[in-house]
């Protein structure tokens, strides 16, 4: 039970609320790693198996929308069926009563988009993307798509061990999109790493997280996003219709062979990005690092 487990949310402990309960499945709860108000992240200990583990638990405020539940069910179903090193593994789902919560090992690990520019410097970013791309292949061999690439859902502990989380927006690649229902749920994600066929609600496959990824190596390499539109509308319109810049604009580091790969991933229509996970990481794998030397 020590300290870095709320190190790997990078979320200090935001203490104990009405909505938190003492424990969880049958295990303590030791603290929070955060509140979200609709949510907790909680650090629980496993007493039988002297371990850390994380609960993540809706709280009667989340309770209001049956999107928190649907979600959480998600993110469960998807996390006990998926098996790979990359992957946080989802040990239980208790989905009834007025606390729905389920609960995941505990990985010790930051996400890129917290982390400090002193443990950013320490990530080998080659071998993180191309484990993320691999474990993406996987995942879609599986018949599934992510819907949600970016940085936070990239935990890392340096400098290349990853964990690619939060599977709560995924889809089953051969499921009907109609089942989605409402028009927001066939556009859920982050708009900043959105599709071009994500912002219309349109049918979408694993093409859709290249375009995802492309944007996550874009932000990563750079430290900018590529699209920031004024409001929400203008930013979705950016990404259906906007060139992106080209990303040694802002770091004339990065390879050219980086910057076409990253280019190419996020082209606007989908057949014209890699075909598959499996191609982006065979272009990486073939090529060198993805910065010139100082």
């Amino acid at each position: 039970m020590d300290s870095v487990t709320n190190k790997a949310y990078r979320i200090k402990d935001s203490g104990r609320s009405s909505s938190t309960p003492s424990s969880l499945g049958g295990y303590p709860v030791m603290g929070v790693i955060a509140d979200r108000g609709v949510s907790q992240i909680l650090r629980l200990w496993d007493a039988r198996g002297g371990r850390d583990l994380v609960g993540k638990m809706i709280t009667p405020m989340g309770m209001r929308s049956r999107k928190m539940l649907r979600s959480l069910r998600n993110e469960a179903k998807i996390g006990q069926r998926l098996t790979h090193p990359n992957l946080v593994k989802v040990i239980k789902l208790q989905a009834t009563g007025d606390r729905p919560y389920l609960i995941m090992d505990y990985w010790e690990g930051e996400s890129l988009d917290l982390m400090t520019s002193e443990e950013f410097a320490r990530v080998d970013l080659k071998s993180v993307f191309l484990a993320a791309t691999e474990c993406l292949a996987y995942v879609h061999r599986e018949g599934i798509i992510h819907r949600d690439m970016k940085p936070a859902h990239l935990m890392v502990k340096p400098p290349a061990d990853l964990r690619l989380i939060d599977f709560s927006v995924a889809h089953e690649i051969t499921g009907k999109w109609w089942l989605l229902g409402r028009q927001r749920d066939r556009t859920a994600g982050t708009p900043e790493y959105m599709a071009p066929e994500q912002t219309l609600g349109h049918d979408q496959d694993t093409r859709t997280d290249i375009y995802g990824l492309g944007v996550t190596f874009f932000t990563l390499l750079t430290g900018q996003k590529p699209f920031t539109g004024k409001d929400l509308a203008g930013l979705m319109e950016q990404q259906r219709t906007a060139k992106p810049p080209r990303p040694r604009q802002a770091n004339p580091r990065i390879r050219v062979w980086a910057e076409d790969l990253i280019l190419a991933m996020m082209a606007k229509r989908p057949h014209d990005r890699p075909a598959s996970m499996e191609e982006v990481a065979k272009i990486m794998r073939s090529n060198g690092p993805l910065y010139t030397a100082n």
